[in-house]
């Protein structure tokens, strides 16, 4: 494992605070107008769902999050699209985007694995400026994500939890930031190892950021001192290509044990019920 990879100022923090930096920016700006006047957008023929523009490929759904695959070629673009909540884009492929409604604009130039907080309220369309396809996982949190009230990280006081894991190094977390409605992790667990029991009181979205082989050892007991699967738990086979999602429902323990040959990573995305 890159234990570099795992310093206070990891290479993903950075990109959160430059997340943080976007919702302060333009888009914050056309989120104000647009606010000034609902039905302004509502009225406006061009404005569709991001569910009716092909860009755009629904991967999950549920009543916490939906979760969206975009897919643009080079210099393409999506349509109009209804943004009416903040969102989190995360990148898969190295692009230059741009968010833009006509009359305010949003340049991204992202790396793969880094995160953006898209801030909603206003309709637009994003843009691959690039000369290569780009593609990027959308994650619409049902509750209001209210990045500028973070109770950590964004552009509030660094997550003070920081960083866990074993001695060993076998497995690291780190809290990105969080809100009232959620809290974003991030992840890297080598072959073989795991991320322990954990209770998951609400939903978590888990977003694969990298190939990996996970198992889901769920139990409503610990492990035993061996490490091994308690009696009556469920093992379930996870098989993730970068931008792959899966989905515990709160309200159990699980255990994320890295089944591969690789080092494995992914974010945790907590769903707490919200507005």
């Amino acid at each position: 494992m890159n234990h570099e990879a795992f310093k206070p100022a990891t290479r993903w923090c950075r990109r959160i605070v430059c997340a943080a930096l976007l919702i302060c920016g333009v888009a914050f700006a056309a989120q104000r107008s647009t606010r000034t006047n609902p039905a302004a957008a509502a009225d406006t023929p061009d404005v569709i769902e991001m569910s009716a523009d092909p860009a755009f490929h629904q991967a999950f759904a549920s009543n916490r999050v939906q979760v969206y695959r975009l897919d643009l070629p080079p210099q393409g673009t999506t349509q109009l699209d209804r943004h009416d909540r903040d969102y989190l884009l995360l990148a898969l492929t190295s692009s230059h985007l741009q968010a833009t409604d006509g009359a305010h604009t949003n340049d991204l130039n992202v790396d793969p694995e880094a995160m953006q907080i898209m801030k909603g309220g206003w309709p637009h369309r994003i843009v691959n400026l690039s000369d290569s396809p780009a593609s990027a996982i959308v994650i619409v949190p049902a509750a209001r994500l209210d990045p500028e009230h973070a109770i950590c990280g964004l552009a509030s006081r660094p997550c003070r939890n920081g960083e866990i894991g074993d001695e060993l190094g076998k497995y690291t977390e780190s809290v990105l930031f969080e809100t009232a409605s959620a809290k974003l992790t991030q992840a890297e667990v080598a072959p073989g190892a795991q991320i322990p029991p954990t209770e998951y009181v609400n939903p978590v979205l888990i977003v694969a950021t990298t190939e990996a082989s996970l198992e889901d050892i769920r139990s409503a007991a610990s492990q035993n001192q061996e490490g091994e699967p308690a009696a009556g738990s469920k093992t379930t086979a996870l098989e993730f290509k970068p931008g792959d999602t899966a989905y515990l429902p709160g309200g159990t323990t699980d255990a994320l044990k890295n089944a591969g040959k690789q080092d494995a990573r992914f974010v945790l995305l907590t769903l707490r019920p919200g507005e």
